[in-house]
């Protein structure tokens, strides 16, 4: 990826954006205490 970007920067912060992402949507519906299911895991 840094070959493809031409950069350290910009793949460090998709590769840490993305499990974070899925982490808090987890979180959030653990918290809301909504069920979690594929669907909602989808989206």
């Amino acid at each position: 990826m840094v070959a493809q970007f031409q950069s350290l920067k910009s793949p460090f912060i998709i590769m840490f954006t993305i499990p974070l992402a899925f982490t808090g949507g987890f979180l959030g519906l653990i918290i809301t205490g909504f069920d979690v299911s594929v669907v909602s895991l989808i989206g």
